[in-house]
């Protein structure tokens, strides 16, 4: 086993981070256990939960607790497997891209149709924000 890291990730580029930061992760597999800290702190799963404990209450309260923590847990999981398995398929994704400089093309469209899916997506969410908050909706 190679005693760097052979992937693609941000132990390999040097940048003007500390030397801590460059070493932390050696192994590709490490940057799960990054992402999963990363999901903790989003507030989606506490949505899940919410809505959960909103069916629990119009249930009449017959609804037990196993169901309603069974929810974000099961949430969870198949957020973990969806964004896994979209970073392995990057990781590969650039990875191949950077080897022949034809191919970094693809990468830089791979790259620029995320960031337009993004800006439409968020375009949307503020959209129907602005709705909703000037009641046209």
């Amino acid at each position: 086993m190679p005693a760097t890291c052979t992937c693609w990730c941000p132990a390999r580029s040097a940048g003007a981070r500390p030397r801590r930061t460059r070493t932390a992760i050696t192994r590709s597999w490490q940057v799960f256990f990054v992402g999963l800290l990363f999901g903790l702190g989003f507030d989606t799963a506490t949505q899940v939960a919410a809505v959960g404990l909103v069916v629990g209450s119009t249930a009449g309260g017959a609804l037990p607790a196993v169901a309603i923590v069974a929810l974000p847990l099961l949430f969870a999981a198949g957020m973990t497997l969806c964004d896994t398995t979209d970073g392995v398929l990057m990781v590969r994704a650039y990875g191949w891209a950077m080897g022949n400089p034809l191919r970094r093309i693809f990468n830089i469209t791979l790259t620029g149709m995320s960031v337009l899916l993004a800006v439409v997506v968020a375009t949307v969410e503020v959209a129907a924000l602005v709705a909703a908050r000037a009641a046209w909706a």
